[in-house]
C-alpha cells in the first residue's frame, strides 16, 4: 500500500518506463504522454519557500510535477520527476519509489559521472541523458542574450 497522497500519475509513469531498461527507450515511451496536460516545473531558489507549502502541495496533487534539484525537498510528496545533475550533488531520500529520477550528464564526462552516480553515490537513476556543452560560455553567447531562438527550430 502506498503512503497517503501518493500521486497516481507517478505510479502510472513509473510503470510505463519500467517496461524497458534503456534511457533512450524510456524517453521514447514518455513522448506525448503529457501532451494534453499542464506540467508544473518547480525550481530551487529563495522565492520557493515563500509559498505556503501545504497550499502548493494541494494545488499540485495529481499533476505532473518536475522538481529541479533541491526543489524536490519542498515538493517531494507530489514530484513526478526529480531532475538532477552531478553538479551541486546532494543525497536525497525519496518519498516515493515512483518518483522518476532524471540525470543530466555532461557529454564529455559521461563515464566519470556515471561512476559517481552508480558506484560512489549509489543514487537512484531512471533516465540518464548526456547533454553537450562548451567548456565555457560567456553571456554574449547565450540564447537568452543573443535571442537566436531559431537555432532550435526543426
Amino acid at each position: 500500500m502506498k503512503e497517503p497522497g501518493t500521486n497516481i500519475v507517478n505510479m502510472e509513469l513509473k510503470k510505463l518506463i519500467s517496461q524497458v531498461d534503456d534511457s533512450y527507450e524510456r524517453i521514447k515511451l514518455l513522448k506525448d504522454v503529457c501532451k494534453n496536460e499542464t506540467v508544473y516545473l518547480i525550481t530551487p531558489g529563495p522565492s520557493l519557500t515563500t509559498h505556503n507549502r501545504d497550499k502548493l502541495l494541494e494545488k499540485l496533487k495529481g499533476k505532473v510535477v518536475l522538481a529541479c534539484k533541491q526543489s524536490y525537498e519542498y515538493v517531494k510528496e507530489v514530484a513526478t520527476f526529480h531532475l538532477m545533475s552531478a553538479y551541486s550533488y546532494q543525497p536525497y531520500e525519496y518519498y516515493s519509489d515512483d518518483t522518476i529520477v532524471h540525470w543530466q550528464l555532461t557529454a564529455m564526462n559521461v563515464p566519470g559521472e556515471l561512476q559517481k552516480i552508480k558506484e560512489e553515490w549509489k543514487h537512484k537513476h531512471d533516465i540518464l541523458v548526456p547533454c553537450y556543452s562548451t567548456p565555457w560560455v560567456d553571456m554574449f553567447n547565450t540564447t537568452a542574450f543573443s535571442r537566436r531562438f531559431s537555432q532550435f527550430e526543426t
